[in-house]
């Protein structure tokens, strides 16, 4: 019996893999990797960092049209972690270094569904991030990934995490979490028959909410040179830099 549980226990993280979205593959396997498998979005977890290595998910206009719920706001950790130690939420408390919880799946991709989007604020889908980048550039590539999604009516691929380079610092009451240096995000939908990807490198500092998102941009090989990540293993895509499908109208927010 305990066996046939076993078999019917893995049928069922394959087929939520593969149903929730196209998930990366390694260049270079990390030293920590557990992977979580969430309602909405799949977690890579590093229990070194004590971040993800990456997370990934996909947005749909269908998703985005169900809004069953709003923020549920209610950081904690992730009862799915089994293989080791991860941050707790007063590890980010009182930095000193104006880091926000930043989410890399974000709350309001996930309005469709309570338990997704509580899921979200689990620490393990959560990394130290400059709050000014937050709230700025980084939040405006998300609001653009469901631009995308509505405008074009297809699903938009999405995977993105902390990038680390020498000498890192580290924020935690309790535990070691470790600050990334900077931040990827890889985006990739099909449009008129063709699949179009674009991914994007931002520091993990303040940035002008009133530069070009496009100033950040860089090719998706990038991403896997940097960070030894492949985000879209097996796909064949075009790069189309910020001319089309990527140059959708876009309003900047006017300066405070």
């Amino acid at each position: 019996m305990k066996k046939i549980i076993l078999f019917l226990l893995s049928l069922f993280i394959v087929f939520s893999l593969s149903a929730q979205s196209l998930l990366p593959a390694w260049q270079t396997p990390p030293e920590s990797e557990e992977i979580l498998v969430h309602e909405g979005f799949t977690v890579s977890y590093n229990h070194t960092t004590l971040t993800p290595n990456w997370s990934a998910w996909y947005i749909t206009p269908k998703r985005l049209s169900q809004t069953v719920t709003g923020r549920t706001d209610f950081f904690t950790v992730d009862p799915l972690v089994k293989d080791g130690p991860q941050a707790e939420y007063r590890d980010y408390s009182g930095n000193g270094l104006n880091l926000d919880r930043g989410h890399m799946a974000p709350s309001a991709d996930f309005t469709w569904s309570k338990a997704a989007n509580e899921q979200t604020f689990y620490l393990t889908n959560i990394c130290p991030q400059d709050h000014a980048l937050n709230e700025g550039l980084w939040l405006e590539l998300e609001q653009r990934c469901r631009s995308y999604a509505k405008m074009y009516d297809t699903a938009v691929h999405v995977v993105c995490g902390p990038i680390y380079d020498q000498n890192s610092t580290y924020i935690g009451k309790t535990n070691k979490v470790e600050v990334p240096d900077a931040f990827f995000k890889a985006i990739m939908f099909l449009e008129g028959g063709t699949n179009y990807a674009a991914a994007f490198i931002m520091p993990n500092k303040p940035l002008d909410v009133q530069q070009d998102v496009f100033d950040y941009l860089v090719p998706v090989e990038a991403v896997t040179r940097r960070t030894g990540i492949i985000p879209f293993p097996g796909m064949k895509f075009k790069e189309p830099g910020n001319s089309h499908p990527f140059n959708i109208k876009w309003k900047k927010p006017s300066k405070k």
